[in-house]
């Protein structure tokens, strides 16, 4: 039947589209496309849905996700209703590997063998720069896979989620990957995970294990592994973040607003532990879901996570799936495509069987959910595209032929920061510069600490002979950036 052989196909790809993700070799070469296709592949699965029935683990599996509407209109709105997609993307991608008969289910788990020891391979290939990959030394660390696959943490974050699934005359391989990725998070979460799958009921040997990884922990603070030692830093995020987070306990600030607001809240100690650093994320996921969708907001994101846990507690797949959320606790692997949409897709295909099967209509489904993928998803990669051609003509010094450009990408992604940020350089350059005033100032709208926003405006008002207004951002300018 063809509807089920494009059903199978998408829901392949969309696997494959997730090992994709972290490898910069890519043809894609930049994210948006990536989320752009994730979103397409889960659309095609819902119109060529083959069965007649779906089977959804919980009628109230869908309500928590009411909590995270308000967080959308909570900062940017573009920003959160992004954020809502994905997350919708993901339960829904749950619930299509959730239908999968368990006979169909032996081909997943060939492909998940296959790509863990081919990302197991390459990754070991690049960490010892043998042919045709190459190898520079990233500033004070050692050696890691890191150059031509991407980060060494979201490699480690793929390995242990399939490690489960290599034979054990091949386990070999993904485990020397792993070691070499010198992700610890990654590393000490498949120890711990394994640890308490296999000897659940042998509380002595739980200990003897609790009581060696105590000792690791100990030998970190020795001189010799001083390299291996990021835990401070870590700690130093965590710190202001846990006070930005006291600030909007209960609503957040928005998701997708951590980067944007942290560095109001950035002090001395901060700067003196981490110099010249721009935090993204704050390297414990749970905590940043705190700071961005408040108490109320985060209650459908941990509820979503916990009830893969109550599905896949002991099916021997999780104990990747437990240690990835042993590792989000020092990184960010939720907030990774790769390892959020491998997770939710790992726990709707190995998922223990029950609940309530109801009739399914894919073709209402997928109208209703399109204009999502269209507007969150579609758009902010058209609007990437018009960017980049607006860049290639500011480049060359074509400043008016860029501006329908920059226009552009701004009407298909409102929350483009620096389409705004660049739009405003074109217009300066033109001798426009009342509106380009008007247009970095749209920028602070989307970002409060946008640096190329600011520094512009200091510029325009030093031309202008405004003083104060010059001291007031080039003080603002010093304290976010010290």
């Amino acid at each position: 039947m063809y509807k089920e052989k494009a059903y199978f196909i998408s829901l392949l790809s969309l696997i494959i589209l997730t090992t994709l993700i972290f490898t910069d070799t890519t043809p894609f070469g930049f994210l948006l496309p990536k989320y752009a296709i994730a979103g397409f592949l889960i659309l095609v699965s819902i119109f060529f849905y083959p069965y007649k029935e779906f089977l959804i683990p919980d009628k109230f599996l869908f309500l928590p996700f009411l909590f995270l509407l308000p967080g959308i209109w909570i900062g940017n709105p573009i920003r959160g209703g992004n954020f809502f997609t994905w997350w919708l993307f993901l339960l829904i991608s749950f619930l299509l590997f959730y239908q999968i008969p368990d006979k169909k289910r032996k081909l997943f788990h060939r492909i998940f063998f296959y790509l863990l020891l081919f990302i197991s391979f390459i990754s070991i290939m690049d960490f010892f720069s043998i042919p045709p990959f190459s190898w520079e030394k990233y500033k004070e660390f050692p050696p890691q896979i890191w150059s031509t696959i991407g980060n060494s943490n979201m490699t480690g974050e793929f390995i242990i989620l399939l490690l489960p699934f290599s034979s054990l005359y091949f386990l070999f391989l993904p485990l020397l990957a792993l070691f070499l990725t010198f992700s610890k998070g990654s590393i000490i979460g498949v120890f711990t995970s394994f640890s308490l799958f296999y000897f659940r009921k042998k509380k002595y040997i739980l200990l003897i294990l609790l009581t060696i990884l105590i000792l690791f922990l100990f030998f970190l603070r020795l001189p010799y592994f001083h390299k291996l030692r990021t835990f401070h830093g870590r700690m130093e995020v965590w710190r202001i973040s846990w006070n930005m987070y006291k600030e909007k306990a209960l609503s957040g600030w928005g998701w997708g607003s951590y980067k944007y607001y942290l560095p109001y809240f950035e002090d001395k100690d901060f700067h003196k532990s981490l110099p010249n650093v721009n935090v993204e994320f704050a390297h414990n996921d749970y905590l940043q879901i705190l700071t961005e969708g408040g108490i109320i907001g985060s209650f459908a994101i941990f509820f979503l996570i916990f009830y893969i846990i109550k599905l896949n507690l002991r099916k021997l797949w999780f104990i990747g799936g437990f240690a990835l959320i042993l590792e989000a606790f020092v990184s960010f692997p939720f907030y990774s495509p790769l390892s959020s949409l491998l997770f939710f897709s790992l726990g709707g295909l190995e998922g223990e069987r029950k609940g309530i099967k109801k009739k399914f209509h894919p073709f209402l489904y997928g109208i209703f959910i399109s204009p999502l993928f269209i507007y969150f998803l579609l758009f902010p990669f058209i609007s990437h595209i018009q960017f980049r051609k607006g860049n290639y003509f500011s480049n060359k010094n074509e400043f008016l032929y860029s501006i329908p450009y920059y226009r552009r990408a701004i009407i298909f992604d409102a929350s483009s920061e620096l389409s705004y940020v660049n739009l405003g350089v074109s217009y300066y350059r033109l001798g426009e510069k009342e509106r380009a005033k008007k247009m970095w100032d749209e920028a602070l709208k989307i970002n409060p600490t946008s640096f190329y926003a600011l520094l512009n405006l200091k510029i325009y008002f030093k031309e202008k002979g405004d003083i104060k207004k010059e001291n007031q951002i080039n003080f603002l300018l010093k304290k976010l950036y010290p």
